[in-house]
């Protein structure tokens, strides 16, 4: 009997074990955010670095002439309404990596439950992407994350990630996106570290490539941009260079 019992403890640890593989735990879907800037919204998470608090989102959410350092007035969505704050724009030195840090001129986080860096993933790798896709949301469950509404799960595989001669590292996935998942973080379970059941933030969502279709009809040919379903995301290693290069 006692046998039969250590039997399906072992496998009701194996399942757990299972799930957390498959599965973005509260400490993630907690931090992730949607905001606004002028009349359009984005995904933003939050991390800490150095006992220091940012929210990260999609740098394409802001004008190109706004500079790094620049104070700004955003907003973020909680208990049916937006409430503003006034972070500090940081970017990156290389203009092509869509990603932007707000500062949030705070340290309010205690250590992350999860890990922060773009590496140790691998091609073909399991991956989920969040966001608030057309500004949707699930205001349902605001009771349960202090207001705040909880972002749209979707999961991916890793297509391909490509380091370019500028040293910007783009990471592709092959899954459906959809506006207003911008800014998002790309998620990934560890595999090979000591607690390889903690979860991983690899990359922040940019866009998708789109697939140029033609449309024959009577009346002629009509172009038409469709989802070619490979989504787009830069690595959050940027997020540190970004963080180092406005110590300056």
């Amino acid at each position: 009997m006692r046998k039969k019992f250590s039997g399906i403890l072992i496998l009701a640890i194996l399942s757990i074990k299972l799930l957390a593989q498959n599965m973005v735990p509260s400490e993630i879907l907690q931090k992730v955010f949607l905001i606004k800037y002028g009349n359009s919204t984005a995904t933003s998470f939050l991390i800490s670095i150095e006992s220091k608090d940012y929210l990260i989102t999609a740098k394409h959410l802001f004008p190109n002439t706004i500079q790094s350092k620049t104070s700004l007035d955003i907003e973020i969505f909680k208990s049916n309404g937006w409430i503003k704050f006034k972070p500090t724009l940081l970017i990156h030195n290389n203009l092509n990596i869509d990603i932007a840090v707000l500062d949030l001129n705070s340290n309010d986080q205690k250590e992350s439950a999860f890990d922060i860096g773009g590496k140790n993933y691998y091609l073909s790798q399991d991956c989920f992407f969040l966001g608030f896709p057309f500004g949707r949301k699930m205001d349902n469950n605001q009771s349960m994350n202090n207001g705040f509404p909880f972002p749209f799960v979707k999961k991916a595989i890793i297509s391909s990630f490509i380091t370019d001669s500028t040293k910007m590292t783009q990471i592709f996935l092959d899954g459906h996106n959809n506006p207003g998942f911008s800014g998002g973080p790309v998620v990934i379970t560890n595999i090979d570290q000591g607690n390889k059941y903690k979860m991983r933030i690899i990359g922040v969502v940019s866009a998708y490539i789109y697939e140029e279709k033609v449309i024959n009809s009577p009346f002629g040919n009509f172009k038409n941009n469709e989802n070619s379903g490979i989504v787009i995301s830069y690595s959050i290693d940027h997020v540190f260079e970004i963080l180092e290069q406005n110590k300056k």
